[in-house]
């Protein structure tokens, strides 16, 4: 048997760059390799088909599998040819990977699984993109979705800051009650656009207030007094009247006013004041009839005595008789100060039968030089205690003789009898 000989041969495979091979354009032997040496591509020929017709090695392998691992540099990237060569493909490359990581192509419910940190920058998002909501983690019940404190993520929050305006189109409906820090005349919380010094804001404790231009203008106070003028109650501990709860006060008598105006035409349209009195404790409750007990109202004088308001003089209307149903006899005190006290006594009185009474000790002046006559009509009655008011008698005339003067005087005394000024 002869001995095989055993020659080294080296294959060197026929290479040019992919531009020159497609200048070119030659046309390879049947079998012949040809080597892109830039890219790094092969083509095999078949002895008839010039080279830019050919297809790259593998590609013309149909239905070919690799077994094992396919391994693709560190700067290598994988293309799809699409339907036009050189056109429509699609590439996947990785860039320089810091650590390991498995890409799970889709499996059977169309999944693509990404092992390790994955991330997608703004750029590789879509400008139409939309991702539905039920595919964001869940928070809690009722929670918004906004950007961190440091604004450079985003979380579920209950309690959402809105720093800057609040604009709503429509009704807004607030399950809670929606709270406000408490401001300053001058900054009120509650605003008006373009018045940012005007609206409402809370001076203290359980206390609301209204400022206008800066100032504060009213002010409802933790007891519930309106005060109108001032920022605090007065006829509190300084006073024997309890603090009422409206109060106006200002500065000079053009402020210092209530106004009630009626604007209108007819009869009995006139402003008015009302004071009302129910014999109940509750509020919308009417009670029973006031009976024979009770002040239905009371209009009062107050001056400073140096150290509080004391109250000077008073009007009040009280009740004076039975009442009961659409009965309702009152009368009206007149009371005074006198000098050296400190509350007022009752001077005057005009009763429900409309009798006009001075108190005892009372005088009666009715100017200070000449007097005043009583009664301006011949037929004004007038009478004295005890004694039924008559029209005024006539003068008696003047006595000429003796016999005269005895009955001038005994018509003189007739006249004093029957206005009571004398016995009968």
């Amino acid at each position: 048997m002869t001995t095989p000989t055993t020659v080294q041969v080296k294959f060197q495979l026929r290479g040019d760059t992919a531009a020159n091979w497609a200048s070119v354009n030659p046309v390879l032997l049947n079998n012949e390799l040809g080597l892109e040496t830039d890219t790094k591509k092969l083509k095999v020929g078949n002895g008839s088909t010039a080279w830019n017709s050919l297809a790259y090695f593998p590609s013309i392998v149909t239905g070919g599998t690799v077994l094992g691992n396919l391994e693709i540099g560190t700067t290598g990237t994988l293309t799809f040819e699409g339907s036009t060569a050189d056109g429509f493909e699609t590439t996947l490359g990785v860039i320089n990977p810091t650590a390991d990581r498995t890409i799970n192509l889709p499996n059977q419910s169309g999944t693509v699984v990404v092992s390790g940190n994955a991330t997608i920058v703004d750029a590789d998002i879509a400008a139409n993109a939309e991702i539905a909501v039920s595919k964001l983690a869940y928070g809690a019940a009722r929670q918004l979705l906004q950007t961190d404190a440091a604004g450079t993520g985003v979380e579920w929050t209950s309690n959402v800051d809105v720093p800057g305006t609040l604009d709503v189109t429509s009704t807004a409906t607030f399950d809670s009650i929606a709270q406000h820090p408490l401001g300053t005349a001058g900054a009120p919380t509650i605003t008006f656009s373009g018045d940012t010094n005007t609206g409402l804001y809370s001076p203290g404790a359980d206390q609301v207030a209204i400022s206008t231009n800066g100032t504060e203008r009213a002010r409802i106070d933790s007891s519930g007094r309106l005060l109108v003028g001032t920022s605090s109650a007065y006829f509190a501990a300084a006073s024997a009247v309890t603090a009422p709860l409206t109060q106006t006060h200002g500065t000079n008598a053009n402020l210092a006013q209530l106004l009630v105006g009626s604007w209108a035409t007819g009869n009995n349209v006139g402003g008015s004041i009302t004071l009302a009195r129910s014999n109940s404790g509750t509020i919308g409750n009417f009670g029973s009839a006031l009976g024979t007990l009770g002040v239905l109202g009371n209009i009062r004088f107050n001056g400073s005595d140096g150290t509080k308001f004391v109250e000077g003089a008073k009007i009040s209307a009280v009740v004076d008789g039975g009442w009961d149903t659409d009965d309702a006899p009152t009368r009206l005190e007149f009371s005074t100060t006198a000098d050296g006290a400190s509350s007022p006594t009752e001077r005057l009185r005009i009763t429900s039968a409309g009798v006009l009474q001075v108190a005892d000790a009372g005088n009666i002046t009715v100017g200070t030089t000449t007097g005043t006559k009583i009664g301006t009509a011949t037929t004004q009655k007038l009478g004295f205690y005890n004694a039924t008011p008559v029209v005024q008698p006539s003068a008696v005339a003047d006595a000429t003789t003796a016999v005269d003067v005895i009955t001038q005087l005994n018509a003189l005394l007739a006249k004093l009898r029957t206005l009571g000024i004398i016995a009968t």
